[in-house]
């Protein structure tokens, strides 16, 4: 998930910023929904190491009890962009959703505010 989304989505959002080619946003579309699935959970928090061909089975998969921070929030800008490109609000209020998360824990961590 991590590195989908940082490498294929963001460059091909990166991409079709600069070039304006819609071809672009389409297969930017296509990565978006194959993520998009991932946060498909009792959690609404993403399987971190989400098994594309699992998923295309219809098997399901499970979300661990801890997440990196990093993996959890790396969708927030691609997800963010997409949105608002598309004008599709549901990418972005993914994201929202686990950004208040993160802002109601943040007082909490061993180091607070940060």
């Amino acid at each position: 998930m991590f590195k989908t989304s940082i490498r294929f989505l963001s460059n091909l959002l990166s991409a079709y910023n600069l070039s304006g080619d819609d071809r672009l946003l389409s297969k930017a579309r296509n990565v978006r929904d194959i993520l998009y699935k991932a946060f498909d959970t009792p959690s609404r928090l993403p399987i971190p190491k989400w098994d594309f061909h699992t998923a295309e089975r219809g098997d399901k998969q499970s979300n661990p009890t801890g997440l990196l921070l990093a993996k959890l929030g790396s969708h927030a800008m691609e997800f963010t962009r997409f949105s608002l490109l598309t004008k599709d609000l549901k990418y972005y209020k993914t994201i929202a959703y686990i950004t208040d998360l993160l802002s109601k824990t943040q007082m909490k961590t061993k180091v607070p505010g940060l």
